[in-house]
C-alpha cells in the first residue's frame, strides 16, 4: 500500500479499494470454534467493482464497505 500511495503522489493514477473485512485473497472469513478462519464469500461490491472495472468505468464508491482512493495524488 504504501508503494501505490507513491507512485499516486508522483502522479500515476493509481486507485486502491480496500475491503477492511478481507483477506488479501479477497475472502471474507468467520472464525470456527476451534479458531480457526473459514473462507465464506467475496465482500459485497467486489464483483460490481471488478465488472465496472472490465468494463473500464471510472470506479466509483458504493462497493460494499469498501475504502477507495479517486485514483489521483
Amino acid at each position: 500500500m504504501r508503494r501505490l500511495v507513491l507512485l499516486r503522489n508522483a502522479g500515476h493514477p493509481v486507485t486502491t479499494a480496500v475491503f477492511p473485512d478481507a483477506e488479501h485473497g479477497l475472502y471474507e472469513f468467520e472464525k470456527g470454534p476451534d479458531g480457526e478462519r473459514l473462507s465464506t464469500r467475496q465482500p459485497d461490491g467486489y464483483f460490481d467493482m471488478m465488472r465496472d472495472f472490465i468494463n473500464a468505468k471510472v470506479l466509483a464508491s458504493g462497493y460494499g464497505n469498501a475504502e477507495m482512493s479517486d485514483g489521483q495524488p
